[in-house]
């Protein structure tokens, strides 16, 4: 059985939900996570999550995102 998209959804390749422990890690990480050479696509105050969008090309994005992982209160990353 393969997975499929509900209706109305759109993948976006290169894009990741970043999920923090805290609101305030989210917060105080906005400008690590921007000197990554990642753009942040979304990141409502008060929430725990950044929308992102990472460089084209596996070998730079695999990079970006192992450099990601590390930023203090990143808790997962999911495309």
């Amino acid at each position: 059985m393969s997975w499929s998209p509900l209706p109305g959804v759109r993948l976006l390749a290169g894009t990741y939900t970043v999920e923090f422990f805290g609101p305030e890690d989210a917060r105080k990480s906005k400008a690590a996570v921007r000197r990554l050479g990642l753009e942040i696509l979304s990141a409502k105050p008060g929430a725990k999550i950044l929308i992102v969008s990472a460089a084209d090309g596996e070998a730079a994005r695999r990079k970006q995102l192992g450099l990601l992982a590390r930023v203090h209160g990143v808790r997962s990353i999911r495309e």
